[in-house]
């Protein structure tokens, strides 16, 4: 894999924001959006938490949505190796 494998869209550009060639796409089978704001919602949740020493993990589900799970990208790279 080179440099070119992997690009960033530009605003405004259908489709993932994230494009990856078939070479990339084979060691890395994710299509991402990436979305920045102000607030989300969801970090009130995501930071709720009961111990301390765990990984943190939260399930999220909206009215007829499939459940999503939210983890730190740190915590994803990891997992990745």
């Amino acid at each position: 894999m080179t440099s070119r494998d992997v690009r960033s869209t530009v605003m405004g550009e259908s489709g993932s924001d994230v494009k990856l060639s078939e070479a990339a796409f084979t060691v890395f089978p994710y299509d991402v959006e990436c979305k920045a704001n102000a607030r989300f919602a969801v970090y009130k949740d995501y930071e709720q938490r009961g111990r301390p020493d765990g990984e943190r993990l939260l399930v999220i589900k909206g009215d007829r949505k499939e459940p999503l799970v939210v983890i730190s990208l740190e915590h994803f790279m990891e997992i990745l190796g």
